[in-house]
């Protein structure tokens, strides 16, 4: 039966991806991700671990691995040290079969209940457009120009 709790733990606590998930690695060859994680503001990463905590199993060795929210992981341990801690999602009770259901629909689904459609692009350059009086560079300094949302979506973060 799956339980669930949140939690804070310390970023170096956490041994990086589940074996099971790591299992479907081969398929993301590739594949992820195309938004650059580099120079988000300290507040942002705050707000966005808050909205989107890793879930995480704790292992035998009383530490934990990642089984879903992989990008959150990868924002966490990209901005923070390992002594600071994260809110995460605990579960327990899930064989290998279902963690790796688990990551393959935070994989495939995050992104389709998240995306912006076909053309991401021109839809963060409206929604920039709509939110300018905001200081959109506290978020993202590449969130400022559309030649910067361009190399976000590529990955090729400048700023």
């Amino acid at each position: 039966m799956l339980k669930r709790r949140l939690l804070k733990v310390k970023i170096g606590e956490i041994a990086g991806p589940h074996p099971k998930a790591l299992e479907l690695t081969p398929e993301l060859a590739g594949c992820l991700h195309s938004w650059c994680i580099r120079n988000f503001s300290e507040s942002s990463v705050d707000s966005l671990l808050m909205l989107h905590p890793p879930v995480v199993q704790q292992n035998e060795k009383k530490g934990y691995r990642i089984v879903a929210g992989f990008r959150s992981y990868q924002l966490a341990i990209a901005h923070l040290k390992p002594e600071q801690a994260i809110r995460v999602c605990v579960v327990s009770g899930l064989d290998g079969d279902e963690i790796r259901q688990l990551a393959l629909i935070d994989i495939l689904g995050s992104p389709l209940l998240l995306g912006l459609g076909s053309k991401p692009q021109k839809q963060i350059e409206r929604l920039c457009e709509a939110f300018n009086h905001c200081r959109l560079d506290e978020i993202h300094p590449d969130l400022n120009s559309s030649r910067g949302v361009k190399r976000l979506l590529q990955g090729r973060s400048d700023a």
